[in-house]
């Protein structure tokens, strides 16, 4: 880590690294490892055969629990405003939510007492119309 590089264009996206300038490293620089084990859950992690990815195989994993709660909650999905990161790992870490649907289950007196949740955003979030039941089609 802390590597000074060269890159270019080599896609739409992803840039090439073309060489590492190895006079600029740091001394005290030790080189990069990927983890063994999911830095949420502690899941050790597996790499597909011929996958670039590393992944964390545990579906309960709580940081893959609030990736899959922001999903639900953008824009392009439920559209569910105020369901932010901090928001969803404060209801996961508390275990008030593991699944998208556990969204629908939460009552006022669950949400009152928690950080960031005033009286008016704890009605708000748990009024039956909150989040949205359904979603319009694209097409």
């Amino acid at each position: 880590m802390g590597d000074r590089v060269f890159l270019r264009r080599a896609g739409d996206v992803i840039p090439e690294i073309v060489r590492v300038i190895p006079e600029s490293r740091p001394p005290d620089s030790k080189p990069w490892e990927m983890p063994r084990q999911c830095p949420a859950c502690g899941t050790p992690v597996v790499r597909e055969e011929g996958e670039a990815i590393t992944r964390c195989p545990n579906p309960t994993c709580p940081a893959k629990t609030v990736s899959r709660l922001r999903h639900f909650a953008s824009r392009l999905a439920m559209d569910i405003e105020g369901l932010g990161v901090e928001t969803s790992t404060q209801l996961t870490e508390t275990g008030l939510v593991k699944t998208p649907a556990d969204l629908y289950r939460l009552t006022y007196e669950q949400l009152v007492d928690l950080e960031r949740f005033a009286d008016l955003s704890a009605r708000t979030c748990s009024r039956p119309s909150r989040p949205r039941r359904s979603v319009r089609s694209a097409t």
